[in-house]
């Protein structure tokens, strides 16, 4: 990761187990922890299919990720320009083929725009009370080991500062936003046990909010 901002800090994940999310470029390292990861992401489904949320209790990640990549996070208010590399989005199991569609379409590296989240929050998560697992279109996370300490501090970072992310989609009335899982209700807030980051898409497509 580079930060261009001397005065921001970077924060680690405290002494809690992360699961790693493996792409298919590892490292020998990373291949060697893969099996017992895997395991542990058991609970993921392995494909896309749009019925899958009659029989899972709570979203969950597809295995096979939509979208990997790097995200360059632009802060007009700090005058920063932040580069997180080795990341993946995966598909919610709730979400629609629309939000698929949409992500498979992402650039490798996505540009974001770093603004108070409550300038971008859905009007339709305020009239329902707040979001729920049923509003996330993709969760991201890192894609090998070495990354999670860049993703991490992006998380907190928008954690202290009530931050979200949001990018305008080139050729679509659509725009994608970022939060952190803390944003959740409480039961939707740890997947195998870490915080996370999660988008939905805001457009004109009928499951876009």
């Amino acid at each position: 990761m580079e930060n261009t901002s001397d005065s921001e800090c970077q924060l680690k994940a405290s002494s809690r187990k992360r699961t790693s999310y493996f792409s298919d470029e590892e490292s020998s390292t990373d291949k060697s922890n893969k099996n017992q990861s895997r395991k542990r992401y058991s609970a993921g489904i392995g494909d896309y299919n749009p019925n899958h949320h009659r029989i899972e209790q709570h979203a969950q990640p597809l295995i096979r990720a939509a979208w990997a990549g790097r995200f360059l996070v632009y802060s007009y208010v700090e005058f920063t320009c932040e580069t997180f590399e080795g990341l993946k989005g995966c598909v919610s199991s709730r979400a629609c083929a629309a939000v698929r569609s949409a992500a498979e379409r992402l650039p490798a590296t996505i540009k974001w725009k770093k603004v108070p989240r409550a300038s971008v929050w859905p009007k339709s998560f305020e009239r329902k009370g707040g979001p729920t697992d049923d509003d996330i279109a993709l969760f991201f996370f890192p894609s090998v080991t070495k990354h999670e300490t860049g993703y991490d501090s992006l998380m907190f970072d928008l954690i202290r500062k009530d931050a979200a992310l949001t990018v305008p989609l080139m050729g679509s009335h659509t725009e994608l936003l970022l939060f952190t899982s803390v944003d959740l209700p409480l039961l939707f807030t740890r997947f195998q046990g870490s915080l996370y980051l999660w988008g939905v898409f805001r457009g004109d497509q009928p499951c876009y909010y």
